[in-house]
């Protein structure tokens, strides 16, 4: 056993960088609320915190489930040299994130004022709606663009994600003032989709082309327009069926709701790569073996 002053000196500028990227994420989260409860009435902060959080578990939370599973993996690769196993893994994890969080997105987007209506008031609707349509956009954006920050992490650049916010603090400040003046919260709400267009504009090429050494278009076109493109298709639809519904009944708004989503997954499943696909396939069949399985311990049991 001995003591690294080398090592010290790596794992501690990795700890550096990670703990000013924490304390910049904290800034970028909670300044709007900050800015809005101090320009506008507070009950429109109560109003902007809805329409947020809602986004933000709907959208946000299949990611802090699988960048879990992904982040060590990745990692292990790089470390290795492995860049094509590293290429295929986080294309696998790409795709498996928006083809997940395009259905709550767009159903914030297409339902967003009916789920609203059900969750809190009429009059919570009325006035967050559009509020919670644009911070849907903007989740949207952040989680993809979170895979981008899972690899640059996993593969030890902190440095990209650091540089990128650094810079990002000092536009975002001033911006997000004059909207909430001119808007306000739904300024905000625009604010932070800027913010995220920002990451798809600096985040996206740099780690692609620094780590993975591809093109970002690419990525973008197959892992990310697709299901777009494929989702809003469908939803846009779904609703078009409600608008043309005389006095739709909830049965009705939430039956093509569901549907909607039905159909989606559906299509969308095509647009995954084929080892996504088989995986899939094979997640499923082990499913239904272990169900199988607690079925048949479960009657031994009782017998």
């Amino acid at each position: 056993p001995g003591f690294s002053w080398a090592a010290m000196k790596r794992v501690g500028r990795f700890s550096l960088d990670m703990n000013l990227i924490a304390a910049l994420s904290v800034l970028f989260t909670q300044v709007d609320s900050i800015l809005v409860s101090y320009l506008l009435p507070i009950t429109m902060l109560g109003y902007y915190n809805n329409a947020y959080n809602i986004s933000l578990k709907a959208i946000g939370s299949f990611n802090m489930f699988l960048s879990g599973a992904m982040l060590p993996s990745m990692a292990q690769d790089y470390s290795q040299q492995q860049i094509e196993l590293l290429r295929l893994r986080f294309n696998k994890y790409s795709q498996l994130l928006m083809y997940v969080i395009t259905i709550p997105t767009l159903l914030l987007i297409f339902w967003g004022h009916d789920i609203l209506r059900v969750w809190t008031t009429l009059e919570v609707a009325e006035v967050t709606h559009t509020t919670l349509i644009i911070l849907a956009g903007g989740f949207f954006l952040n989680t993809a663009m979170s895979a981008c920050y899972i690899l640059a992490v996993g593969t030890g650049h902190t440095r990209i994600p650091l540089y990128i916010n650094l810079v990002a603090i000092g536009i975002y400040l001033p911006v997000l003032y004059g909207l909430i003046t001119l808007f306000s919260i739904n300024g905000a709400a625009v604010a932070w989709v800027l913010l995220n267009i920002y990451y798809v504009l600096t985040l996206l090429p740099l780690t692609h082309r620094q780590i993975l050494q591809v093109n970002p278009l690419t990525w973008l076109v197959k892992n990310v327009m697709s299901f777009v493109l494929v989702g809003f298709a469908v939803f846009a639809f779904g609703r078009a069926i409600v608008a043309a519904t005389t006095f739709p009944s909830e049965w009705i708004i939430w039956g093509v709701g569901a549907a909607s989503t039905l159909v989606y997954l559906i299509g969308g499943f095509f647009f995954l790569q084929r080892p996504l696909q088989q995986d899939a396939w094979q997640f499923g069949r082990r499913l239904l073996t272990l169900r199988h399985r607690f079925h048949k311990t479960k009657t031994s049991t009782l017998l």
